[in-house]
């Protein structure tokens, strides 16, 4: 007899977005939305919220496409959101191959800040990878604080 369902099955959320300012904030109220019904801790709401503002940002300010690209051509940003107990996972695919990296902070700069705040709000729990096809992802995990 074949299980309809079965304990290995794990619930996530896709979503696409389209290059423009308004992305992080409308996939913020998602992943809120989805945080809920997961049940995620508060504090994990909190930091998810902030690390996948920054990481699709980042895709947005990056991974933007030629301004000649046709507008029915823009490739979009694909978040998955992917909960564990007491967690979840985010991922953020954009077509650009040139991995992020943390840099130094800066007084002169307004930017660049966003990947260490990304690894302290995660404990270093973050990294990007490339698939078959184009672009890569960057992915973090934000767990409950172990107490």
């Amino acid at each position: 007899m074949t299980a309809l369902f079965s304990e290995e099955w794990h619930p996530r959320a896709r979503h696409w977005w389209p290059h423009r300012p308004e992305s992080p904030g409308e996939a913020r109220t998602v992943l809120a939305f989805y945080a809920l019904v997961w049940m995620l801790p508060n504090e994990v709401i909190d930091s998810a919220e902030l690390v996948l503002s920054e990481l699709i940002t980042n895709a947005i300010l990056h991974a933007a496409p030629p301004p000649d690209t046709p507008r029915g051509k823009m490739p979009l940003i694909e978040t998955v959101f992917v909960p564990f107990p007491g967690g979840v996972r985010i991922e953020v695919h954009d077509e650009s191959e040139t991995k992020p990296e943390i840099r130094e902070a800066s007084d002169e700069r307004e930017s660049g800040r966003g990947l260490a705040l990304v690894d302290a709000l995660t404990g270093g729990r973050w990294g990007v990878c490339t698939g078959p096809d184009t672009g890569k992802t960057v992915w973090a995990e934000c767990r409950q604080a172990v107490s």
